[in-house]
């Protein structure tokens, strides 16, 4: 999907405040997986890793103002907008949230991770963008982590 963001949601505060607690605790499993995985990670995405490092850092201190919550928008298999990351926002979709989190803090801690792997410099072919992230995300996480995840947005 292309165009603008889409509408944030209409949270009440009390969903609004339990959504950003989710994702501060997601935010701090994908930081502590980070570091004690970081060696896994192979050498030509190191910067990667690192940057997706102080990303989720940013984003953990500012996360009230760059956590943009809105309804998942799902097309088709190849239409739909999950997540993003744009400019300083991280977007993330309010249904994976609380999804992710019923399951395992730490898948949503891989979905928060994802959104902060920068896109600079990512090949912007679709086959090798999946690439990229999987390398990276693998080498945190864990192929069975990426695989599960993988499965539950490819179900939605």
């Amino acid at each position: 999907m292309q165009g603008s963001l889409p509408p944030k949601t209409g949270l009440s505060k009390e969903e609004y405040e339990d959504a950003l607690k989710k994702l501060s605790d997601a935010i701090g499993w994908a930081m502590e997986l980070s570091v004690t995985n970081q060696s896994n990670v192979p050498q030509q995405h190191q910067d990667r890793a690192k940057q997706t490092f102080d990303n989720l850092l940013n984003l953990r201190s500012n996360l009230s103002k760059d956590a943009y919550l809105y309804s998942a928008d799902i097309r088709g298999p190849e239409d739909y907008l999950i997540g993003f990351n744009f400019k300083n926002y991280r977007g993330f979709a309010v249904e994976l949230v609380t999804h992710l989190y019923q399951i395992s803090p730490k898948r949503l801690a891989q979905y928060v991770y994802h959104e902060c792997v920068p896109e600079k410099g990512i090949v912007s072919e679709r086959d090798d963008h999946r690439v990229v992230y999987n390398e990276i995300q693998s080498a945190v996480f864990g192929e069975d982590e990426v695989a599960a995840l993988k499965e539950i947005c490819g179900n939605l």
